[in-house]
């Protein structure tokens, strides 16, 4: 089963999700700002993935709180995320047991070998 983690109000995540109903693409997905992922949840991840995989620099969160990535390190970035869930990159698409993040169509294409 596909899982997605996307924002509600994420135009993005929107893109997404429409992308998977069009192209029927059987899925579920949590909205993160409704049901932000747990402490063990992060943990999980941030020790399976690359923290910048996870993180979104590009974030308001990110640039008001003028953060380094270089200096980040996992635990600080658990904790910001667990304040901050707007810190992560979106959408977080399960796929085969294979986390990919961000959307676009182009590389959805080809993973889900449309």
């Amino acid at each position: 089963m596909t899982l997605v983690w996307c924002k509600s109000t994420c135009s993005t995540c929107r893109q997404a999700l429409k992308f998977l109903r069009e192209n029927e693409i059987p899925h579920t997905w949590r909205w993160t700002d409704r049901e932000p992922p747990t402490e063990t949840e992060l943990r999980e991840l941030f020790e399976r993935h690359p923290r910048m995989e996870l993180l979104n620099p590009r974030s308001t969160p990110w640039r008001k709180m003028a953060l380094q990535e270089a200096s980040l390190e996992q635990e600080r970035a658990i904790q910001l995320v667990l304040e901050d869930v707007n810190l992560l990159r979106r959408p977080l698409l399960w796929l085969d047991q294979e986390l990919h993040s961000g959307f676009r169509a182009e590389s959805w294409q080809k993973l889900f070998k449309l």
